[in-house]
């Protein structure tokens, strides 16, 4: 099965958007505070980041841990999730 990675610029632009869901990521969260983010990417693809923040410089930054575009399995979850949650 062939897969693409979304490139670093998409990666950088993905938390420039207006609507970006972000939610602790309980589950890989151990060692550092870790987080995850779906958003929309180029051509309306959904994308996930997992990301934690680092502090360099007295600058809080932001540090992709991977990215990648959502399945077809997991887009339906996000547009059945996101339309049961917008008619509230």
């Amino acid at each position: 099965m062939a897969f693409t990675i979304p490139t670093r610029k998409v990666k950088k632009d993905f938390f420039l958007q207006k609507k970006v869901y972000i939610a602790p990521d309980v589950k890989h969260s151990d060692e550092e505070e870790r987080f995850l983010a779906i958003g929309e990417g180029p051509k309306n693809k959904l994308i996930v980041v997992a990301f934690t923040f680092r502090n360099i410089s007295n600058k809080k930054l932001i540090r992709p841990i991977s990215a990648r575009f959502m399945n077809k399995k997991e887009v339906q979850k996000y547009e059945k999730t996101f339309k049961k949650n917008k008619n509230r």
